[in-house]
């Protein structure tokens, strides 16, 4: 083999290897997203209690 073509395999080698990494980060990135837990606010869960559909259904008919 000549140099160049040890030249272009590493070109392409590295290309590829990049891109793994690229693809490595991007699991790890929405890896780390979906894991993340968010803890629900109080007063959300007060109001979306009383604002249930069968609430309002209630109230319309009395």
């Amino acid at each position: 083999m000549t140099l160049e073509q040890y030249a272009q395999i590493s070109n392409y080698t590295t290309f590829a290897a990049t891109c793994v990494l690229g693809l490595a980060l991007l699991a790890y990135v929405a890896e780390w997203a979906f894991a993340r837990k968010v803890e629900a606010n109080a007063h959300s869960a007060t109001y979306a209690s009383r604002a249930s559909p069968s609430t309002h259904v209630a109230a319309k008919v009395v």
